[in-house]
């Protein structure tokens, strides 16, 4: 009796610790797959953005949140901490982003688990991995991983306080706990708060303890949205940030059907809306043991979506295809039943191998240099350093940072923030009021007439510039007078880059 006793006991731990190879086989495989080659491609503006508030003491960062940027703070705390223990780098930028697919991939597994078997856990789980909007975001020094890992532990928070066992005190606990974690995901993104009421939309759907249910969602989503007003007060002050977002036109069905979770791959776009409308399909047909995972992932990839699209289409634009990447673990799910229902190893093997063929393009196009909004900013990085590397020690060389292509109020001095090694030691002609005293993003300008007597006897003067508003007939006329001279051009995508000397 005893060793039957044993036994049992033994096999139970080994099936507790089986529970956890398909998650962490999944976590380790997402985190691994989209940080390889992520940190070939140059960084853009808004990954600039991020080491520009990252990297600045916390005294300092507190004060550019009350301009700009509130609903990135979480996302720049935590860089901050991140940059403090391994430093700044294009691969350090992007590895959290990295790190946090896997884990969302991971965890993803374990809550669908929860709502079906564990063929489509896993099948799930790695279709996430390879969604080209996945791919993208792992590569993005942005907080889009970190909302998509957010989803996923909100949703699964939500799920084992309806699912687990246990009393009135245990019931409030957990509920307690899904509130925490929906004012942190709501701190971290404030479009997240969308996904709690398709939460609440799950709960109306669900007859078993429909009423129990609605009752502790209903407290929990109170109790976080009183912890997270004040922050979306200051958020709805700085409206303006999001200013350049476009109302709907004729490019929203693609963004729709492409941009949200395919982004830049048609084909995979094709197959996957087919897989998940038959998953859906398959799902709605299916027993009512499939009725949890229906109402649980359903209102999770619509819900955020219409309403966005609604407000946008009454004259408050909101809508943004890269804004509903938190979304993007419901489509997978719904693939992922599409894939794992015919239950045959060869069907789903074929099929994920599909997917994996379809993801290659876009997967490959996001790592290449240029793949962040066309940026060369590696390039005349590269170019500075090593024209640099040939001028005698020591040599003190200035720099005229001109416009930004697509970004009116910024200039290409964040090439500096971004590549700091290389454009380290040059003055700065134009730099005014830095960026921490400002409390802004970027450092304040000086008119160029005004800066001559920082020239301070330097030998080459470089003009970094917009393709588009064109610095280089301007500089010239005035550093002409100053004794300098044009000496050689070069040219990339979207930047001029002059060399200048004394003659």
């Amino acid at each position: 009796m005893v060793l039957l006793q044993r036994a049992v006991e033994l096999r139970t731990t080994g099936d507790r610790r089986r529970r956890w190879i398909a998650p962490l086989t999944v976590g380790v495989f997402g985190a691994v797959f989209t940080a390889l080659l992520s940190w070939i491609p140059s960084p853009w503006y808004d990954e600039a953005a991020t080491v520009s508030a990252a990297t600045r003491p916390l005294p300092d960062l507190a004060r550019l949140l009350t301009n700009v940027d509130a609903v990135h703070g979480l996302y720049y705390l935590l860089m901050h901490v991140w940059f403090e223990l391994v430093g700044y780098s294009p691969l350090t930028l992007r590895l959290p982003s990295a790190i946090a697919t896997g884990i969302a991939a991971g965890l993803l597994v374990v809550l669908i688990r929860r709502l079906a078997d564990r063929r489509t856990a896993l099948v799930a789980g790695i279709v996430f991995c390879l969604l080209p909007r996945v791919t993208w975001m792992g590569t993005e020094g942005r907080s889009y991983a970190l909302t998509a890992l957010l989803a996923v532990a909100l949703t699964l928070a939500f799920t084992l306080a309806r699912q687990l066992p246990g009393g009135l005190i245990a019931r409030m606990l957990l509920w307690l706990a899904y509130a925490a974690v929906a004012a942190i995901a709501c701190t971290a993104f404030i479009y997240l708060a969308l996904l709690v009421v398709a939460h609440g939309i799950t709960v109306l759907l669900s007859r078993p303890q429909r009423r129990r249910d609605l009752l502790g969602w209903a407290s929990a989503s109170a109790a976080a949205g009183l912890a997270v007003l004040p922050l979306a007060i200051a958020e709805s002050r700085q409206s303006a940030q999001v200013s350049w977002i476009a109302p709907l036109d004729a490019t929203t069905w693609h963004q729709i059907l492409v941009g949200q979770w395919f982004i830049g791959n048609d084909a995979f776009a094709v197959v996957g809306w087919a897989l998940a409308i038959t998953g859906t399909v398959l799902l709605v047909a299916a027993s009512p043991r499939a009725r949890p995972l229906l109402f649980t992932v359903l209102p999770w990839a619509i819900v955020p979506v219409a309403a966005l699209l609604l407000v946008t289409a009454v004259g408050h634009p909101l809508y943004s295809a890269r804004y509903l990447t938190f979304a993007a673990p419901a489509i997978a799910a719904l693939i992922g039943v599409a894939i794992a229902t015919p239950r045959r190893p060869l069907f789903v093997a074929l099929a994920l191998a599909a997917c994996f063929g379809l993801t290659m393009p876009s997967y490959l196009a996001q790592r290449t240099p240029d793949a962040k909004q066309d940026s060369h900013w590696g390039d005349v990085a590269a170019l500075i350093a090593s024209e640099r590397s040939t001028e005698p020690s020591g040599q003190r060389d200035a720099v005229i940072y001109g416009p930004l292509r697509k970004h009116p109020q910024a200039t290409m001095q964040m090439l500096a923030v971004v590549y700091p090694q290389q454009f380290a030691g040059l003055v700065d002609l134009k730099a005014g009021q830095s960026a921490d005293a400002r409390g802004l993003l970027w450092a304040g300008r000086t008119p160029l007439a005004q800066t001559g007597d920082r020239l301070a006897g330097a030998p080459v003067i470089w003009l970094i510039t917009s393709d588009k508003r064109d610095w280089r007939p301007g500089v010239t006329r005035q550093l002409l007078p100053w004794g300098y001279a044009p000496r050689q051009e070069w040219h990339f995508d979207g930047v001029n880059v002059v060399k200048y000397v004394e003659h």
